[in-house]
């Protein structure tokens, strides 16, 4: 349960160009102004295939009380109007010393993702719009059905090096197969409340639009704000 939260997160926080040079992108989220987690995304994109590394770690008060760090991997393929084909997808966390290392297949789930891949798909649309996937993490089969609701203005904080206009989606998601117990996955079947607010915006000049800001509520913690801090590309 832990590494589904920690990875779906920062996990989700994915965007690129498949013709881009290597990214990194560093996002860190807040709860009532305070620092809870840090999150590196390393997006390598290759003649055939793109990889994405995106590894997460708790800041703070968080980290006393639960110390958690996350490695969320995907290679995958992408096809001109198709979904991407899934070539590898591992999830390991590290909790109270404690290792764990899931390795997801997906060479009977056709036209299935899993989390990074389906924010990569999302951001290869020309336009914005409404989009349905279905995603697999190795022990639950979900629907991410991501709502385009139109451009919300970012205002500008020293947490982020982004302001301005941003595409702006709330994303439901619904537990298709699989375990459904758990605080996050009742906070899940709220539709009237979505779990997930993500904007979407153009930074560097470059045409391809990134995650600069999500939102996710929560129970204990209130409300969740992650914001990209850094930026940097590699040849």
């Amino acid at each position: 349960m832990k590494i589904f939260f920690y990875a779906f997160l920062l996990g989700m926080t994915l965007s690129i160009s498949v013709h881009a040079t290597e990214t990194r992108a560093i996002y860190n989220a807040y709860a009532a102004g305070m620092p809870i987690m840090s999150g590196i995304m390393k997006i390598s994109p290759k003649k055939e295939s793109v990889f994405i590394q995106t590894q997460t770690h708790t800041r703070g008060l968080l980290s006393f009380l639960l110390d958690a760090r996350t490695i969320l991997t995907s290679r995958l393929t992408p096809q001109q109007n198709a979904l991407p084909l899934m070539q590898e997808s591992t999830m390991e966390s590290l909790t109270k010393g404690k290792i764990k290392k899931r390795q997801v297949n997906f060479s009977d789930k056709p036209k299935t993702l899993d989390y990074q891949t389906a924010i990569f798909d999302l951001m290869q649309q020309s336009v914005p719009m409404d989009k349905e996937y279905v995603v697999f993490d190795g022990k639950r089969k979900l629907k991410f059905n991501f709502n385009y609701q139109g451009i919300k203005e970012i205002y500008s904080s020293k947490k982020t090096i982004y302001s301005g206009p941003a595409d702006y989606y709330t994303l439901n998601i619904e537990v298709l197969e699989g375990k459904k117990n758990g605080w996050f996955f009742k906070r899940v079947k709220d539709a009237k409340n979505p779990p997930l607010h993500l904007y979407f915006a153009n930074i560097q000049g470059e045409k391809q639009k990134r995650l600069v800001r999500g939102e996710f509520d929560t129970t204990l913690l209130g409300t969740i704000v992650i914001y990209l801090s850094d930026l940097s590309k590699e040849i």
